[in-house]
């Protein structure tokens, strides 16, 4: 008798979680994959010829932004930090 309640509540989990990944709410990081591509002119270099970090990083928050709005199309947004690692 214990042995065929294990294996029913086996299968509905199993049921469940196939239906949780077919109707699934909440997006994957690679729902939000995006690139955005910018020619790098001469008012985007200092005078050593390599890109101001500034520059890179308005680029970096305007690609957050983008990926925001397609996350989160109904709430506003803002970047307060950005957090890397090498």
């Amino acid at each position: 008798m214990e042995e065929k309640i294990k294996e029913k509540t086996k299968e509905k989990t199993q049921e469940a979680k196939e239906i949780t990944k077919e109707n699934r709410l909440m997006k994957t990081v690679e729902d939000s994959r995006t690139e955005q591509v910018h020619l790098i002119m001469h008012q985007h270099l200092n005078a050593g010829g390599r890109l101001f970090g500034g520059m890179l990083m308005q680029w970096v928050d305007e690609v957050s932004g983008v990926v925001d709005a397609g996350t989160l199309p109904r709430c506003n947004q803002c970047s307060s930090s950005i957090v890397y690692r090498l």
